[in-house]
C-alpha cells in the first residue's frame, strides 16, 4: 500500500499547488504566454537542481542509452505541446471552457489508454469515478459558448479542437512517464518544463516586452510559478505509482480546493452549481482512492500466488 498511498500523496500535493498557483496567476493579471514562458525557465531550473543532487544519475553513463533521449522528447514535445495549444484554445474560447474540454477528453483518453496497457476493461467503480469527475468539472465551469449556438462558429470549433488536443497530448506525456522508470523523475521534468518554455516563447518576447506593474503583483506571479513548478514534479513523480486515469482523476480535485480557498477569498463567487460540482469531484477523488486500493490489493495477491506456484 505504500506505493499508492506515496502516489496519492504527491498527486494531492500537485492538485493543491496547482490550485494555490492557478489562483495566484487570475490575481496577478499577467498574459498566458508570459506565465507559460517563466514557469518553464524556473521549472527548468529545480528541474536541473534536483538533478544534480540525485546520488545515482549521471547523464554521461547512459548518453548511449535511447531511452535517455525518448524520456526527456515525451516531456518536451507533449508536455509543449499540451501547453501551448491550452494557450492558443484561450483565444478562441473561454478559459471555463478550454478547461472543461480539456478536462473530459483527459479523463476520457486516459480511460482508453489504460484499457490499452493493462489490456482488461475498468471496474465500474472506474469508470463512476471519472463520469462523476467529468460532472463536477462542467459544473464548476459552468461553460457558456459549448451550451449555445456560438459553438457553430468556426473560431469556437478551433478553440474546442486545440483545448482536445492538448488534453490527448497530455494524457500520452503522463502515460508514456511510466516507460521510463529507470531514470528520475526530474529528467522527465526537465523535458516537460524545456517545451512549456518553447511553447511560451512562440508568443511571448522576454526582451521586448517591460512589465510595468506592482512588486506584490509580481511577487504573486513568481510565488505562484514556484507553486507551479513544484506542482509539476509532484505529478511526474506521482504518476509512477497510480493508474493512469487515477492521476487525472485526482488532478480534478486542484478544483476542490481552489473552491475552498475561494470561500475565503472570493465568497461572492460560491454559486450552487460550483458547489454541486465540488460535492461530485470529492466523491469521485474518493471514489478512485478506493479503486487504487483494490487494485494495489490484488496485484499484491497475484505477486504472492506467483511466487508460492514457481
Amino acid at each position: 500500500m505504500k506505493t499508492v498511498n506515496r502516489g496519492l500523496l504527491l498527486l494531492l500535493i500537485n492538485a493543491t499547488l496547482y490550485a494555490l498557483a492557478s489562483l495566484g496567476f487570475a490575481r496577478s493579471g499577467f498574459n498566458t504566454s508570459l506565465l507559460a514562458t517563466w514557469f518553464g525557465l524556473l521549472g527548468s531550473i529545480i528541474a536541473l537542481t534536483k538533478l544534480i543532487t540525485e546520488p545515482k544519475f549521471y547523464i554521461f553513463r547512459h548518453r548511449k542509452e535511447r531511452n535517455l533521449y525518448f524520456c526527456f522528447l515525451n516531456g518536451f514535445i507533449f508536455g509543449g505541446a499540451s501547453f501551448g495549444l491550452h494557450f492558443w484554445s484561450l483565444r478562441f474560447i473561454l478559459p471555463s471552457d478550454s478547461i472543461l474540454v480539456n478536462a473530459f477528453f483527459s479523463l476520457f483518453s486516459s480511460v482508453v489508454v489504460e484499457i490499452i496497457k493493462e489490456k482488461k476493461r475498468p471496474t465500474v467503480l472506474s469508470i463512476i469515478s471519472v463520469l462523476a469527475g467529468v460532472i463536477g468539472t462542467g459544473l464548476i465551469c459552468n461553460p457558456q459558448a459549448l451550451l449555445s449556438l456560438d459553438i457553430l462558429e468556426l473560431d469556437s470549433l478551433l478553440g474546442v479542437a486545440l483545448a482536445i488536443l492538448s488534453g490527448l497530448c497530455f494524457v500520452i506525456m503522463i502515460s508514456r512517464v511510466r516507460n521510463y522508470q529507470q531514470y528520475p523523475p526530474s529528467w522527465a521534468l526537465l523535458g516537460y518544463m524545456s517545451g512549456t518554455t518553447i511553447a511560451g516563447l512562440l508568443t511571448y518576447r522576454p526582451l521586448s516586452d517591460s512589465i510595468q506593474c506592482l512588486y506584490f503583483l509580481k511577487l504573486i506571479a513568481i510565488a505562484s510559478m514556484i507553486c507551479q513548478s513544484i506542482a509539476a514534479y509532484c505529478m511526474v513523480r506521482g504518476t509512477s505509482d497510480v493508474t493512469v486515469s487515477g492521476t487525472f482523476v485526482i488532478q480534478t480535485s486542484s478544483s476542490v480546493f481552489t473552491f475552498l480557498a475561494q470561500i475565503f477569498l472570493f465568497p461572492d463567487r460560491i454559486t450552487i452549481l460550483s458547489t454541486a460540482g465540488t460535492a461530485f469531484i470529492v466523491a469521485s477523488v474518493l471514489i478512485q482512492v478506493v479503486v487504487l486500493k483494490v487494485r494495489e490489493r490484488n496485484l499484491k495477491s497475484n505477486s504472492r500466488c506467483d511466487i508460492e506456484i514457481s
